[in-house]
């Protein structure tokens, strides 16, 4: 590959995705907008080739916790749409009896489900249905009844929506 064409790739991908993403963040920097940030990065790789993509793909899936279920959760309980906000709620509370369910209170692992990079929304970045996916409770909304929950479905902005996202930032390989 010539070299000018590298650094055109290379160019195009800071202008097209890095910049505009870390705008995004610096202006959206609500928990809430973590995961659908982190889905605008992959939809705006798109125009990537194959090569390029794989790439990218395999930097999001091994290190991007806005991918957690429960972080996607958070997003979905504050999107603008009533069916998404429904169908999160009914995620949340069945977690919940879930979780009192088991006896052992086992711990909680952060793993990462296999991403859908084909996916046309974020609330479609998780297999939801896969045996993999560990749907647990957001830990923002511990403290939250599941009244409060029910309660406050229909509006899209709730109290931890402006609460800063200490964990989407930039990160440089060296």
């Amino acid at each position: 590959m010539n070299p000018n064409k590298k650094f055109l790739e290379i160019v195009t991908y800071i202008l097209t995705v890095y910049v505009v993403m870390q705008y995004r963040a610096r202006t959206q920097s609500s928990i809430a907008d973590g995961s659908r940030h982190l889905f605008q990065t992959i939809y705006r790789s798109k125009y990537l080739s194959r090569k390029y993509q794989a790439v990218v793909h395999s930097y999001i899936q091994t290190d991007t916790y806005f991918a957690l279920p429960e972080n996607v959760l958070i997003a979905m309980m504050t999107d603008f749409r009533l069916a998404v906000r429904q169908d999160t709620l009914h995620k949340i509370l069945s977690a919940r009896q879930d979780e009192v369910e088991n006896l052992h209170h086992s711990i909680r692992y952060n793993i990462i489900p296999q991403l859908n990079f084909e996916a046309k929304d974020y609330t479609d970045m998780i297999l939801w249905e896969r045996t993999d996916v560990s749907i647990t409770v957001p830990p923002v909304l511990r403290n939250v009844s599941n009244q409060e929950l029910i309660d406050n479905f229909h509006f899209p902005t709730i109290l931890w929506q402006n609460g800063p996202s200490p964990s989407f930032r930039a990160t440089r390989s060296q």
